[in-house]
């Protein structure tokens, strides 16, 4: 939807020195995804055993989610480099739509676009918090540019340039991969 999952497999090709052979593993087995816990509804136990996985993963890890630095542990930013991944509200709108489209079965949403773009997305009634989650997320954003650990995309500007946000994420968690390797999760990342 935002570029999100984009993110997350190319930071963990660059802090696993480019192993494209790995792709045939499932992204959230080599990188969780902590939201799953609520889309999936997980009882207390089903939550643990899932939070045991990630404490197994060899560190450091790349862990994605969609929560706010709010929801997150009071020290992530001092202790983790944080990448956060927007894009323009309107194409998040789009995106989201179609997403949920694709998961009616889980998602439960049945509605024409324009009802979603004018009541339900703009008021917060999906998943996510639709427009006031984003707006919300945007603040929470801001109220921390120029921390060293965290580094702020936009979806337009990655599509544009993907090479350059190869290099910015690399840079951003300072790891060393070679120019080739470089053009070769640019290429292998690419989509138009």
């Amino acid at each position: 939807k935002c570029g999100t999952t984009w993110t997350q497999e190319t930071t963990w090709h660059i802090m696993n020195n480019v192993q494209l052979e790995r792709t045939q593993e499932p992204l959230f087995t080599r990188s969780p995804f902590l939201d799953m816990v609520t889309i999936m509804g997980m009882d207390l136990e089903k939550a643990e055993e899932m939070f045991k996985k990630f404490d197994d993963l060899p560190s450091p890890r790349t862990i994605k989610t969609h929560f706010p630095l709010q929801l997150l542990p009071p020290k992530l930013l001092d202790t983790c480099k944080v990448i956060f991944v927007n894009r323009n509200v309107k194409d998040a709108c789009v995106s989201l739509y179609h997403h949920f489209g694709l998961m009616t079965d889980v998602m439960g949403l049945e509605s024409e676009f324009e009802d979603f773009a004018k009541e339900i997305y703009p008021t917060g009634l999906c998943y996510n918090g639709g427009g006031p989650a984003y707006f919300s997320m945007l603040k929470c954003q801001y109220d921390n540019i120029g921390h060293p650990n965290m580094l702020v995309l936009w979806y337009e500007n990655m599509k544009k340039d993907q090479r350059g946000m190869v290099v910015e994420i690399k840079n951003h968690i300072k790891y060393d991969i070679s120019e080739k390797q470089i053009d070769d999760l640019t290429e292998f990342m690419k989509f138009e």
